[in-house]
């Protein structure tokens, strides 16, 4: 939809809450186990102006061709993201040893504050049974040093990283102070500490704000572009294209209903994630109950199919709705709808044009049956540039300070 931003605004975390938190454009996202003091952040989706004028890293969606292929950024890859909180034999944790562990965390998080300039960060990993420690340099120092203040030495793992913790923080700092700009808030999926490394998730078609940050920030950010990770044009391995979506649905009329799209403008950007109503309209004689949730996702299509060519990426935030309409009511839901280019094709997002949209109304729980699909609206894609986004200012080093106990 035409203005749409997203305001951010920093808040605080929840007391206890030790779990890392990305900015995203729907909301809390919470990623892997960090240290005490992760800048914690939110997004909510606002309706404002358009943003001004100002210096900006890109317009448009070419990336350069790459001079040099260096390797792709990544987390640390010897630690296990925390899928489950089961440990290797399949059995939970108990909560003690889930807090024993987690005052180990902060006995390191203040041996790192001391030691600034070689600190890399701490990780609880291993499904919540590991702690896992980063320095930059002299590991086996710093490895002796831990030996004999953790309580619990075997669940202790020191490696090496690239980047110390304060400089993530700063370029953290310097990515946020865009994410909070009129230019640059709707242009981030979310951005947020990956350990050893800052991930940062641009809409689709932005790959030339990918190769500017790359540029300016090196292999201290991992990125991704839609949904798919960012790699310099002409480098390898390419990614996988993104998997489209199949849709079906039985007709809305064989159950007695009218399910159609409305958009406020029949025109939107390529670059980010419009909203439209889905409007429900009960033409049966009995009353029509459902628990669908919203936003429902708007699936791009070719024109007079249901063949999806375009998605939404990225965590939706969804709420509760229930749809009770009587004969002859109305409802309607808020739906997204998304540009990533998805089935393969250049570039991460889809190109300009006319396309049809179609969204699935089914139960938000299983099983999701009966599903009904709308009827096709039309829908065109601006060829128009994207926002201006201004560039990441160049920030003093964040200082490194001790955690704050949490009781």
């Amino acid at each position: 939809m035409a203005g749409e931003r997203t305001l951010v605004s920093l808040l605080e975390p929840p007391a206890g809450v030790r779990r890392a938190h990305y900015l995203t454009r729907s909301g809390w996202d919470a990623r892997l186990v960090r240290r005490q003091l992760t800048a914690w952040v939110a997004a909510l989706v606002v309706l404002v102006g358009c943003g001004g004028n100002t210096p900006h890293l890109g317009t448009g969606s070419e990336a350069p061709k790459a001079s040099g292929c260096p390797p792709i950024p990544a987390e640390l890859t010897s630690v296990a993201p925390l899928s489950s909180t089961a440990t290797s034999d399949g059995q939970q944790p108990s909560p003690g040893a889930v807090a024993a562990l987690q005052a180990d965390v902060i006995t390191v998080e203040q041996y790192g504050s001391e030691h600034p300039s070689e600190w890399g960060g701490v990780e609880l990993s291993d499904n919540e049974t590991k702690v896992v420690v980063a320095f930059t340099a002299n590991v086996a120092r710093h490895r002796a040093d831990l030996d004999r203040l953790v309580a619990h030495r075997a669940a202790l793992k020191v490696i090496k990283s690239s980047h110390t913790q304060q400089e993530l923080d700063t370029i953290i700092a310097e990515i946020r102070a865009v994410g909070l700009s009129p230019g640059g808030s709707s242009q981030f999926e979310s951005f947020g500490e990956g350990f050893g490394v800052v991930d940062v998730d641009f809409v689709p078609g932005r790959e030339d704000l990918a190769a500017a940050y790359t540029r300016r920030f090196g292999d201290a950010v991992a990125i991704t572009v839609g949904s798919r990770r960012y790699v310099a044009d002409g480098c390898k391995p390419q990614p996988t294209p993104l998997r489209c979506p199949k849709i079906a649905g039985d007709d809305p009329e064989s159950a007695g209903l009218s399910v159609r799209i409305t958009l406020g403008s029949p025109t939107i950007s390529r670059y980010g994630t419009a909203t439209g109503r889905l409007v429900v309209r009960n033409v049966g004689t009995t009353t029509f109950l459902m628990d669908t949730g919203q936003p429902l996702v708007a699936h791009l299509t070719v024109s007079g199919t249901t063949m999806v060519v375009g998605a939404v990426v990225g965590a939706v935030a969804g709420t509760g709705r229930v749809l009770r309409l009587a004969p002859g009511q109305e409802g309607t839901m808020q739906v997204i709808i998304g540009t990533a280019r998805c089935g393969g094709g250049p570039g991460t997002v889809v190109p300009p044009g006319r396309y049809g949209l179609r969204v699935v109304l089914r139960p938000e729980a299983n099983p999701s049956t009966p599903a009904y699909l709308s009827s096709e609206a039309a829908v065109t894609i601006s060829d128009a540039p994207p926002p201006v986004v201004p560039d990441p200012p160049v920030l003093p080093p964040v200082p490194v300070t001790a955690p704050a106990l949490v009781s």
